[in-house]
């Protein structure tokens, strides 16, 4: 009779163990999904504007970026919207491309003419730390420091933290010697986000519309500059 408690005895506490781990791995997962929920994803697009078209008027792209431009060019025949749809004479839908990687030196200036706030929300929007205004030459500046700043300017910033993180999350991938020295084997590329700033208008009206993308180290540039034209495109058809 004892052995028979015994081993009852076992199984409830196997039972109660288990259902603690799954408890725990619920937990897990749930604030790992809330942590999700409040970072930008790579590649995520952010908009500022809007550029306002006739709703029949055909419409023929014009963008620096080849990759941008074909985007545009199917998304616009897909709408049965191409320049030779034959509803009138086409809109010119001008696109300007600039991409730029967020390294020290780099100044919001590098990333094409517009306001430069705007510039900078839509990078904190897209979740990294926008580059300065002026030029700091190679200088390169200390997360810590930063954060401190950033704190005394404005202590109520709901994205303080989220800016901070990605701040020191960058200063970690930063280039150290030797291995990332000048005979060291990490590019740029592999070290530095890369910012994808578009900004589109059509001739004859003053609207604009500014389409900001973040590519992290090893994410594919295509595939941003592709939501970017997707979210400029999605714009202007609807």
């Amino acid at each position: 009779m004892a052995d028979r408690s015994g081993a009852g005895l076992s199984l409830a506490i196997a039972e109660m163990t288990a259902k603690a781990c799954h408890i725990r791995s619920g937990i897990l997962l749930a604030a790992f999904v809330m942590m999700l929920g409040g970072v930008a994803l790579a590649s995520e697009v952010q908009t500022d504007g809007k550029v306002s078209v006739t709703q029949t008027a055909p419409l023929f792209a014009v963008c620096t970026d080849p990759v941008v431009q074909e985007t545009l060019e199917q998304d616009f025949r897909g709408a049965h919207r191409g320049p030779d749809s034959g509803h009138g004479l086409p809109v010119t839908v001008t696109v300007t491309v600039n991409e730029k990687l967020l390294k020290p030196g780099v100044v919001l200036g590098d990333l094409g003419p517009g306001d430069p706030w705007v510039i900078a929300k839509l990078l904190r929007a897209a979740g990294v730390e926008p580059p300065p205004i002026g030029d700091t030459g190679d200088k390169h500046l200390d997360p810590y420091s930063e954060a401190a700043r950033r704190q005394l300017m404005d202590p109520n910033d709901p994205t303080l933290g989220l800016r901070n993180y990605q701040a020191f999350k960058n200063e970690m991938r930063r280039p150290e010697a030797p291995r990332f020295g000048a005979n060291g084997n990490a590019s740029d590329e592999e070290l530095y986000d890369r910012a994808i700033v578009a900004r589109a208008s059509v001739a004859g009206s003053p609207d604009q519309m500014m389409a900001v993308a973040v590519v992290h180290p090893r994410d594919d540039v295509r595939t941003a500059k592709e939501l970017v034209a997707e979210e400029i495109a999605n714009s202007i058809l609807h």
